[in-house]
């Protein structure tokens, strides 16, 4: 049985927000999770509604928003301080702190009614983990989704967003978890992202597998779910954060190389066969 078709099952068998591995798909309920396991997660400044939007975090320079319920990085707001205000990493210009209140208002009402992952009026403001260029600039951490299964990573897709002449460059590095750890895949394994790079290797490589590992294991032993998607960051000193636990990656409309389709399809129901005859009353 396919990867892509384990996933349909998944979400079609869902039977709430609380259910399974969902229960950790919150913004809050990742960093929650992070905190238990002692996995760093970035510092919390605000989590609330918009009217009670907090005062500018003066002390900070940098930070993310990220609406409560949003996926496919939807809403996500990475801010770095500047002399005119506060400047968007992804493009969407500079405004003061009451000026990203009104946008986020704006964003809110756009998507509360959304047919798939409508936001909440809730938001979290955490501070930008560090990945600063040697000039100084400040750029987006590179962003390690791991797709974990069976308390496992199998695969990592890799994600860089860098400013490049004042446009957005989405880059992505697709890599297969080995015996001896990250080998770069031959070609792409989910095919919408074709446009691969030659990103750099994580900086602590078995640390970040390790931080992966240990959140995958939790998740099947807690869940009985055989898969789950680990996002996490690092700064510039290697150091690992916990971003965000992704049941469904993409709501399950990513397409995948049909060889890894097939190899990570036959991991799930391996995974799945060992957890029914292991624990048959909560299979």
């Amino acid at each position: 049985m396919k990867f892509s078709f384990h996933m349909k099952q998944l979400i079609a068998s869902r039977k709430g927000k609380q259910d399974r591995v969902w229960k950790y798909s919150s913004k809050m309920g990742a960093r929650a999770l992070g905190e238990s396991l002692k996995i760093p997660v970035p510092e919390l400044y605000y989590f609330g509604s918009l009217e009670d939007w907090p005062a500018e975090p003066v002390e900070w320079d940098g930070i993310v928003v990220k609406p409560e319920g949003s996926s496919n990085s939807r809403g996500v707001l990475p801010l770095v301080r500047t002399v005119n205000g506060w400047r968007s990493l992804l493009g969407d210009g500079t405004k003061t702190w009451g000026g990203w209140r009104a946008w986020c208002a704006f964003e809110l009402e756009r998507h509360k009614e959304a047919d798939v992952d409508p936001y909440k009026d809730l938001f979290v403001i955490e501070a930008l983990v560090n990945r600063r260029h040697e000039n100084g600039a400040r750029f987006l951490p590179y962003d390690w989704k791991c797709y974990a299964i069976g308390g496992r990573v199998a695969w990592i897709n890799q994600i860089d967003k860098t400013p490049s002449r004042n446009a957005i460059g989405y880059r992505t590095a697709h890599w297969w978890r080995s015996d001896t750890g990250l080998v770069r895949a031959r070609r792409p394994i989910i095919v919408q992202k074709r446009k691969t790079a030659l990103l750099p290797r994580p900086r602590r490589e078995a640390e970040l597998l390790e931080v992966a590992d240990q959140l995958a294991r939790f998740l099947r032993a807690d869940t009985r779910t055989p898969f789950a998607r680990i996002d996490l960051f690092e700064d510039d000193q290697g150091t690992v954060f916990l971003g965000e636990i992704t049941p469904h990656p993409s709501g399950g409309r990513e397409v995948y190389d049909k060889d890894a389709d097939r190899i990570l399809g036959r991991l799930w129901t391996s995974t799945a066969a060992e957890d029914e005859r292991l624990h048959p009353s909560r299979a």
